[in-house]
């Protein structure tokens, strides 16, 4: 974790675990930043392995109009030259992640989860942080009562029930409403590796 402020470009942040974090192409991470950005061009820089600029709207155009707020999850995966916003400014409410956690027993099919002021609707994106792994055959997952969907990995299979085709107790998944489901976006398993969403704090 660093205390990054919010009118400094390099944006420097730590994460600890029990893997160790590799930057390689396909890198995926979430982090909640405690401050604003407030400057042009702002770079990136997870766990001393550089710099890398910042790009939103894929690489042709680096982030200067567009920020996020404080206190507000940002996804990011690398492309192999830049950290790309995969979901988030607040600027466009489609790309915001909000994070909460789940505390549902393994074994139990109507998973639950708090979240003040949320609104399902099609292309809704939640971070969800699970006590315990899945266990439950079909598990469904219903956010302040706004109703138990299925939730679906790999666009319309079913979650499994272990760890391998689900998550691992402590894992962050997102999710991505479709208009009938919950689809598993990335995290899996909760591991550090290519395609895996790990969650981080930043200043």
């Amino acid at each position: 974790m660093s205390s990054t402020a919010a009118n400094t470009a390099a944006k420097t942040v730590t994460l600890t675990g029990p893997q160790t974090f590799t930057l390689v192409t396909g890198a995926r991470v979430l982090i909640k930043f405690q401050y604003a950005n407030t400057v042009a061009s702002p770079t990136l820089n997870v766990n001393s392995t550089g710099a890398k600029n910042i790009y939103a709207y894929g690489t042709t155009n680096q982030l200067n109009l567009i920020s996020w707020q404080a206190n507000e999850v940002v996804e990011f995966i690398y492309d192999g030259n830049y950290w790309l916003i995969v979901g988030s400014p607040s600027a466009n409410p489609y790309w915001r992640i909000d994070y909460t956690t789940c505390s549902t027993a393994a074994n139990t099919t109507a998973k639950t989860a708090s979240l003040t002021n949320f609104v399902l609707e099609t292309g809704a994106r939640v971070s969800i942080k699970f006590t315990y792994s899945n266990t439950a055959t079909n598990p469904t997952l219903n956010i302040n009562s706004t109703g138990a969907k299925a939730i679906k990995t790999f666009g319309t299979e079913a979650v499994g029930t272990t760890e391998s085709k689900s998550w691992k107790p402590g894992a962050i998944i997102t999710f991505i409403y479709d208009g009938t489901n919950w689809l598993m976006a990335s995290g899996s398993g909760g591991g550090i590796e290519p395609g895996a969403v790990n969650y981080l704090l930043v200043g």
